[in-house]
């Protein structure tokens, strides 16, 4: 399986009338616990934040509706209407009052994050240091500075990318300048640990080619990388065996191998979900030449 996300930094303008522009600002936004996005605006002292992700990471429903430029947003009776460019929203039916109108910029409703938090009822905290905005369930901000990747952060270039790492980054031929890879060791495996870098030559992906203890011990190495990605990240979000537990099937681990070599379609896969990435691990026969083995990191937001 080979997963490839080209991501961008983009900066977003937006001139209205005779209103105040609203200038795009850097804040990283975590909806309990986890970034969702740093793609916020400020106008007239007012943040604004994407009002899809933002509502949908709170449990809403979210529906827009193009000819009138609304969008709302719906959960457990409460019903939230917002137009673009107007000051007045309704909530179950109620006008509200604004402090500055939605923004419509690229295709992304954008709102104010006053109203999120006062409608929504979720806890809203800032830290411009680390130009970050928490909305519900906080978490440490000191979670913030943890590596993204090995050492690394994702955003980063290169040149920051190398200067974080112990061990030289070596760069795979020139087709490919923005690869690079550091032999290491995982859980006690060898592998190769690799950095993705985006066509602005920021980090956006990582990952390890794990090199197996035994071509016919798939699960037990599975089971292996599985309980230690655990005591990093905590229980995964996903788990194939767990999965087939609760289907009442049960293989013995020869077994288990035996279905990994037959079937083209099976994998073992395990997912984990940290402050600002997704951790997958994939093992299957074949999955490709390098590698049977690979866990890959990924943001959770588009940087």
């Amino acid at each position: 399986m080979k997963r490839v996300i080209l991501l961008g930094l983009i900066l977003l303008l937006f001139t209205g009338g005779t209103v105040a522009s609203a200038a795009p600002s850097t804040y990283r936004v975590l909806v309990n616990g986890y970034i969702v996005t740093d793609n916020t605006l400020t106008q007239s002292g007012t943040t604004l934040v994407p009002f899809k992700i933002i509502f949908k990471e709170l449990g809403y429903e979210v529906t827009y509706k193009a000819a009138a430029k609304t969008v709302q947003a719906d959960k457990e009776g409460t019903s939230i209407t917002l137009t673009v460019g107007s000051t007045k929203a309704l909530v179950n039916g109620k006008e509200t009052k604004l402090p500055v109108a939605p923004k419509s910029v690229n295709g992304v409703t954008y709102v104010p994050l006053r109203f999120v938090a006062n409608v929504s009822g979720a806890k809203v905290a800032y830290d411009n240091g680390r130009n970050a905005i928490q909305i519900g369930d906080q978490i440490a901000w000191t979670q913030l500075d943890k590596p993204s990747f090995q050492n690394a952060k994702w955003g980063m270039t290169i040149d920051q990318v190398k200067k974080s790492e112990t061990t030289p980054l070596l760069e795979e031929g020139t087709k490919r300048p923005y690869l690079h890879y550091q032999k290491t060791k995982f859980a006690g495996f060898d592998a190769n640990a690799i950095y993705l870098f985006s066509s602005q030559r920021t980090l956006d992906q990582g990952g390890f080619f794990i090199q197996s203890s035994s071509g016919n011990n798939y699960v037990q190495d599975y089971r292996t990388l599985t309980a230690y990605l655990t005591k990093q990240y905590g229980e995964p979000t996903f788990e194939t065996l767990e999965i087939y537990k609760e289907m009442n099937v049960d293989y013995t681990d020869e077994e288990w191998n035996q279905l990994a070599y037959s079937d083209d379609e099976f994998a073992f896969v395990a997912k984990w979900r940290t402050v600002d990435s997704e951790v997958m691990l994939i093992v299957k026969p074949n999955l490709q030449e390098i590698s049977d083995i690979q866990i890959s990191y990924e943001s959770w937001w588009e940087l």
